[in-house]
């Protein structure tokens, strides 16, 4: 007769070796299953540090060539603005003054602020297109000399003195005499007016592609700088511009 508890001893045993087996290959397989992911996980910590320092490197990129296209765009409202160097723009003419007597007019302005000049002393006068804020058209004037035109500038506030009756116009017209500028140093003479009216800055000037700004250094001595770029007044003053930023946007907030 069969010996049925050897049996089932050795089918405790086959059993036992089986789920022996099994629980040793499932602990292999978990080993590699664990690698594997360690591996996946090693990988992907690779390629993002490798694809943040591309991005790095492109941004810096990116960067370097938006401050060489901003030198570039400075230096070309440079250049533009170096071509204006002989140019005057007169505002308050009246619309009434002919085309024709436009030369002949400016001649008389400049006459009663002792600018001495003849026709022939100006290469151009016209009158620029009507803008949405201003009646009388500006008159551009483009002199052979630049120092007329320097001349003309230094004495323009002599005009406050000038009785416009004797110039044909109408005893309450406002004549200004200023420098010819594009719009880039128009834009920032808009920002040094804004400092000047905030009593951040002291006095600006425009003088030869660039302006001169007078400040408070913080220890009672008078500063003067040169600015040609919106940054620098930024950098000067970042406070005064935060403060700025803040109020637009809660403007626009509200």
């Amino acid at each position: 007769m069969p010996n049925n508890n050897t049996d089932e001893t050795e089918g405790r045993l086959t059993c036992q070796k089986l789920k022996d087996i099994l629980n040793n290959n499932a602990e292999k397989m978990e080993e590699k299953l664990s690698k594997i992911s360690d591996d996946i996980s090693e990988m992907r910590n690779e390629i993002i540090k490798n694809l943040v320092e591309e991005n790095k490197k492109l941004q810096e990129k990116v960067k370097n060539l938006e401050e060489k296209v901003k030198k570039i765009a400075i230096s070309t409202e440079a250049t533009n603005q170096y071509g204006r160097r002989n140019n005057i723009e007169i505002s308050g003419i009246p619309d009434y003054v002919n085309d024709e007597d436009l030369e002949e007019t400016v001649k008389d302005i400049l006459e009663k602020i002792d600018v001495k000049t003849k026709k022939r002393d100006m290469e151009a006068c016209h009158r620029l297109p009507p803008t949405r804020n201003n009646k009388n058209k500006k008159v551009i004037v483009r002199f052979v000399n630049r120092k007329t035109c320097e001349n003309a500038l230094k004495a323009k506030k002599k005009l406050l003195n000038v009785n416009m009756e004797s110039l044909n116009f109408y005893k309450n017209t406002k004549i200004y005499i200023n420098e010819n500028l594009n719009k880039y140093f128009q834009y920032l003479s808009f920002r040094c007016r804004e400092l000047r009216s905030s009593k951040i800055i002291n006095h600006y000037k425009y003088h030869t592609e660039m302006f001169l700004i007078k400040f408070d250094d913080g220890m009672g001595k008078e500063k003067t700088t040169k600015i040609t770029d919106d940054n620098q007044l930024f950098n000067l003053f970042p406070d005064f511009y935060q403060a700025v930023l803040k109020d637009f946007l809660i403007l626009v907030i509200v």
